[in-house]
């Protein structure tokens, strides 16, 4: 007869697993002028959703599929984009401030030679894993476009934020 062994159940130590939950925001064709910033707040319908402010709510992964076109040229110069944890009233410009705490920063040129006006066009899919903890009531995660060129940018994303709930 075999003699069974029995397996060491080794226990959890500290606290729970925290919870997870995708926040998703979309922005169909938004139209930024030439030299304007669009915010776009990529937490609001998650909290109007949920009913509830997310303190000690962390920030693990942000999956964003973003589109520009140009609007009456056939490049796009010296633009950015951005996602910075900021204060929900926040009118930075990513520009001016390349150092600040952006959980991703970049910058969209795309020059189409030989096209016809308004075909320029910057396409990306990131996956940016740069964790944030929102500590304070008014904090978010916001998607920052500066519009640096002399023509209206037309800007269309879908974004994804992975949470872990307190």
């Amino acid at each position: 007869m075999a003699i069974r062994t029995r397996g060491r159940v080794i226990a959890r130590r500290g606290r729970p697993r925290r919870r997870l939950e995708w926040a998703r925001q979309q922005q169909g064709s938004a139209g930024v002028a030439a030299g304007a910033t669009l915010t776009v707040d990529l937490l609001s319908t998650f909290q109007t959703a949920l009913g509830a402010q997310l303190i000690g709510a962390t920030v693990q992964r942000t999956v964003i599929r973003f589109a520009a076109t140009s609007v009456g040229t056939n490049v796009i110069t010296n633009s950015t984009c951005g996602l910075i944890k900021e204060d929900v009233l926040y009118l930075g410009n990513p520009v001016q401030q390349p150092n600040a705490d952006w959980l991703w920063y970049a910058g969209l040129d795309s020059y189409e030679p030989g096209a016809a006006a308004g075909t320029a066009a910057y396409q990306g899919n990131w996956d940016i894993r740069s964790k944030r903890r929102l500590d304070a009531l008014d904090e978010t995660v916001l998607l920052v476009v500066r519009n640096a060129s002399g023509f209206v940018l037309n800007v269309s994303f879908t974004a994804s934020v992975l949470l872990a709930l307190p």
